[in-house]
């Protein structure tokens, strides 16, 4: 018979302390309480239990029934946590982005300035906005998302990923192991903890001969910054963003989302009306 529910909800986590991920494109290496190698690539990694050394002669033959729980210390959009029902274990694949090195600078030019010298005063002909167009001749700025509404943005000129090398990553998953202790010759004994009997540090069904244990991980993984590489992709949707506003409008091609009927857009007007209608700027995958 498997574990109930109730017995589940009733063990207690056992903090097994910093480990790290998996490189699937490598053997597994073996490890201790601590594992002793570390990966810089998310990409088809996974996070994954491993036994005390005394595990196997004192509990028996182990299984791992259930993972979940997975606390990441990040949310990252670009990369993938999976947990796999299979190998019960987490897989990761995807990269690090920009949400984990978000520290993006960039300048672009204030087209309305006008220097004042002793000879000629400041040409105000071209119309300041107030609250958006500063005294400088360079508007410079930090962070995602872009400035794509700045009037000025059309001007960018510089941008710049940001400069951290590395960071380090936590991944905080639980595991609830089965042991099967009955070619062991002797059972082990239920564990409570200290404030509670009805918690659990390790339960133990005499009947079937199984033990079972709730363990807890943190898993650190050193990433290296990539966003270098996708800093293209980055330039690409600020330069589609900006040529798709009124004041820089550029005629183009929509497409219907699902028949892929192409109309062209040849006024902002038109550009809205049909964005509204859900026609988009890319031909639609078949």
């Amino acid at each position: 018979m498997a574990i109930t529910q109730e017995i589940k909800s009733k063990l207690a986590i056992n903090d097994r302390g910093i480990s790290f991920p998996v490189n699937n494109d490598t053997p597994p290496q073996p490890r201790d309480e601590v594992s002793t190698f570390n990966t810089t690539e998310s990409e088809e990694s996974e996070l994954v239990w491993s036994p005390k050394e005394t595990d196997v002669a004192t509990l028996g033959t182990p299984t791992v029934i259930f993972v979940g729980n997975v606390t990441p210390d990040l949310i990252d959009t670009d990369l993938i946590i999976e947990i796999d029902t299979q190998t019960q274990s987490v897989h990761l694949s995807g990269f690090y982005g920009f949400d984990s090195f978000p520290n993006v600078t960039y300048k672009f030019k204030n087209t309305d300035y006008r220097p004042s010298t002793l000879d000629s005063p400041p040409d105000l002909s071209s119309p300041i906005i107030p609250g958006e167009a500063p005294p400088e001749a360079i508007i410079s700025g930090s962070g995602l998302p872009l400035p794509f509404d700045h009037p000025y943005f059309n001007s960018l000129f510089e941008i710049k990923i940001d400069p951290t090398l590395t960071q380090d990553y936590n991944y905080s998953v639980d595991f609830i192991v089965e042991f099967d202790y009955s070619a062991l010759g002797a059972s082990p004994s239920t564990i409570t903890t200290d404030d509670s009997p009805e918690k659990y540090q390790l339960y133990v069904d005499t009947v079937e001969q199984k033990a079972y244990r709730k363990d807890r991980f943190v898993f650190n993984q050193t990433v290296r910054n990539f966003t270098g590489e996708q800093i293209g992709g980055l330039l690409r949707t600020a330069i589609q963003s900006s040529k798709y506003k009124e004041l820089n409008y550029v005629p183009h091609n929509m497409y219907h989302p699902t028949t892929g009927e192409a109309f062209y857009a040849s006024t902002y007007a038109q550009h809205i009306a049909y964005a509204n209608l859900g026609y988009v700027h890319s031909y639609p995958q078949q």
